[in-house]
């Protein structure tokens, strides 16, 4: 199963939680996960970087 990164490019999807989590800025659970996506997203960047 592809993720949002792979559809959308990692940038887009990073750029589309920030949105949903603006959208939403009451939500605990979203905003939790959207951070966690946020932060893997950024580990998944860099690595991407260094392997390059």
């Amino acid at each position: 199963m592809n993720t949002n990164s792979e559809v959308l490019g990692s940038a887009r999807a990073a750029d589309l939680a920030v949105w949903i989590a603006d959208m939403f800025p009451n939500r605990e659970f979203l905003q939790t996960r959207l951070r966690a996506y946020l932060e893997s997203a950024d580990s998944a960047t860099d690595e991407e970087v260094h392997d390059e």
